[in-house]
């Protein structure tokens, strides 16, 4: 499920059905269809990073990717819950999103008094409560590139929208880190287990709506039974002269480590795991940006 990208903008719609009858059917058909665009930029470089090197972050929305959906209707006299929680599933190939169940309004919703707050995050997790949400984090197996997408959480939001022919622009954010060691494999040897070292947080409860407008950010509680391997991704970025090179990625929690080894690899001979030096300082990771490191 999966994957995030470098701009990547997508339009798809919300189909509005089961009038109460032919004269509201016959009005709703006349404009039963919002447009939406979805933007995902990349994590944000970090502060001094080079820019020179080979970018990898080419992740992008696949086949079956689904995003949670809430939408808020407010007039002069209140506020209600207009979509809870729709599941917008991703269709590669016709490049749409299909929204389940379906929404349907009226056309006196098409009234200056009458806005939407749009709320939306990814990936989608079943019967959540938007006003105590809970996400699991980062998963602690990234090996595949299905497990590092789905462990990159996201929100987006639009608010005061007024039912017209405009695009719902929802331009996502990043909660976490995404890390990239770059890691050379010489010519017969077989691609290693590599994982990056983490403290273990639980992610606190949290309003989607408070988080997606960035009135507040997410926090954790780090557990107290010590750091983890992550396993990594690896995609082949550069092969020549007998090496290749891979860029190994994970997303994690934002953090401040000790200054101990950041990575390490199993070898498969003794199995046992060894350190990995890097030609770049760790200091910390913070929210929604991008980290390099180089494997001496």
């Amino acid at each position: 499920m999966k994957q995030i990208l470098a701009v990547f903008s997508v339009i798809f719609s919300l189909f509005f059905l089961n009038a109460c009858d032919d004269e509201k059917s016959n009005a709703i058909s006349e404009s039963k269809v919002i447009r939406f665009q979805v933007e995902i930029p990349n994590h944000e470089p970090e502060a001094g990073t080079e820019t020179t090197r080979v970018d990898v972050n080419t992740l992008k929305f696949e086949h079956e990717d689904e995003i949670g959906l809430f939408v808020v209707k407010r007039d002069k006299e209140q506020s209600t819950n207009f979509v809870d929680n729709a599941k917008m599933t991703y269709d590669s190939h016709t490049n749409t999103w299909v929204v389940y169940p379906p929404v349907s309004y009226f056309p006196s919703d098409k009234s200056p008094d009458v806005m939407f707050d749009f709320y939306a995050y990814y990936p989608y997790i079943r019967g959540v409560d938007p006003t105590a949400m809970k996400i699991w984090g980062v998963l602690d197996n990234q090996e595949n590139s299905i497990n590092l997408g789905r462990s990159d959480f996201m929100t987006a939001c639009k608010t005061n929208y007024i039912i017209s022919n405009e695009f719902v622009k929802l331009s996502f954010t990043h909660h976490f880190s995404l890390v990239t060691l770059e890691y050379h494999i010489g010519s017969g040897q077989s691609l290693p287990f590599i994982g990056i070292r983490s403290a273990q947080y639980i992610v606190d409860t949290f309003r989607l709506d408070s988080v997606a407008k960035g009135v507040s950010s997410l926090t954790c509680e780090r557990r107290l039974d010590g750091d983890i391997l992550t396993g990594m991704s690896p995609l082949k970025i550069a092969e020549g002269s007998g090496i290749t090179t891979y860029a190994y990625q994970a997303i994690v929690v934002p953090q401040i480590l000790d200054d101990g080894p950041l990575f390490y690899t199993l070898k498969k001979d003794d199995n046992q795991f060894f350190s990995i030096n890097t030609q770049d300082a760790f200091m910390g990771f913070e929210r929604g940006k991008a980290y390099r490191f180089s494997a001496n």
